[in-house]
């Protein structure tokens, strides 16, 4: 992964003005604590990774399944699934987001995630199709406003890639809400641009103005002291801990 990630051991704090007022050195933090630093890589390389890696293992994979039923045994756990197709395995794990089915199924079926009132919204940007001078140093850059945050960074090695995404608050939705609110590509665009109205860095409104395509989520918080195995089944990431996901794409 290291050679195709982009290396982040230090996010650089700027204020609307673009005048640096501090750095968090959160990669350094966990490379002395846990020998692994922080790094930003491109979600379909993690996937592709893992593909390649299941392959070499065998196992198979199956696209499109919809979980409704767990039934946990002594000796195994056995799945339904909505096209009526049935699967046993000894250890169910549930990788499946906050909103986790396996969670909702089995796991902690009354544990509910909480929307905090945060959302964000982003892209990812060719960095060749920006002409403003990049404000930060590094690979990681935050810029703080009374209005929320707005932060860019590489999200690969070669630094060909860029991204963004603006912090900010939403009134909650319900979750066919959400979708909705999520198509409304050119307004969600236009709330960004005034946003950082204020901000006095080229570099980012540029990168708003010459974003294709966008991708809107609100935050999603788990409460403490939830439940997160029983004797065959297990949450993992964001299904047990996470605070962030329901996804709606937008194009413009």
């Amino acid at each position: 992964m290291e050679d195709e990630c982009a290396d982040t051991p230090e996010f650089e704090c700027f204020n609307p003005q673009g005048k640096h007022f501090g750095t968090v050195k959160m990669g350094h933090y966990t490379k002395e604590k846990y020998g692994y630093g922080c790094m930003r890589a491109m979600r379909s390389v993690v996937h592709s990774k893992l593909l390649r890696r299941l392959g070499e293992e065998n196992i198979t994979i199956k696209m499109g399944m919809n979980l409704v039923k767990i039934d946990e045994m002594t000796d195994s756990v056995e799945c339904t699934f909505a096209d009526g197709t049935k699967d046993s395995c000894d250890m169910l794990v549930g990788a499946d987001g906050i909103h986790s089915v396996v969670r909702s199924l089995r796991v902690d079926p009354t544990c509910e995630p909480k929307y905090t009132g945060m959302s964000s919204v982003g892209s990812i940007i060719d960095i060749k199709d920006i002409t403003s001078p990049i404000y930060f140093k590094g690979n990681f850059g935050t810029i703080w406003t009374s209005k929320g945050m707005f932060a860019t960074g590489y999200c690969d090695k070669t630094k060909e890639n860029i991204y963004w995404f603006n912090s900010h608050t939403v009134e909650a939705k319900s979750r066919e809400g959400w979708t909705e609110y999520g198509k409304g590509a050119e307004n969600i665009k236009a709330g960004v641009l005034e946003r950082i109205k204020d901000i006095q860095i080229p570099f980012a409104k540029e990168l708003v103005e010459k974003t294709p395509e966008l991708t809107f989520y609100p935050v999603y918080n788990l409460p403490l002291g939830g439940r997160w195995y029983t004797k065959r089944c297990i949450l993992i990431g964001d299904a047990a801990h996470g605070n962030c996901t329901f996804i709606s794409s937008c194009s413009f």
